[in-house]
């Protein structure tokens, strides 16, 4: 699903089905399943497994563009913080 959809998914199921919290589980099943593997170990060492992610996922390459002005938002942000 992907954020932001599962957050409003999980928000509007908790508040139908009554329960305090709603976990979203990310691509765990998908892992679990069998129908997507683990970034190498490398990858998950240095936390940058999402790189592996949208490089070996063609459908992702759409969000590259967003996440790259997402990285320079927060950088530009926490340098008028020092």
């Amino acid at each position: 699903m992907g954020a932001p959809r599962q957050e409003t998914f999980n928000q509007y199921w908790r508040q139908v089905m009554n329960v305090p919290v709603m976990i979203g589980c990310g691509g765990t099943i998908d892992v679990i399943a069998g129908t997507a593997q683990l970034a190498p170990a490398w990858t998950r060492r240095m936390g940058v497994e999402w790189i592996w992610r949208v490089a070996g996922n063609r459908s992702r390459w759409n969000r590259a563009p967003r996440l790259l002005k997402f990285v320079r938002l927060v950088r530009a942000r926490k340098k008028r913080q020092r």
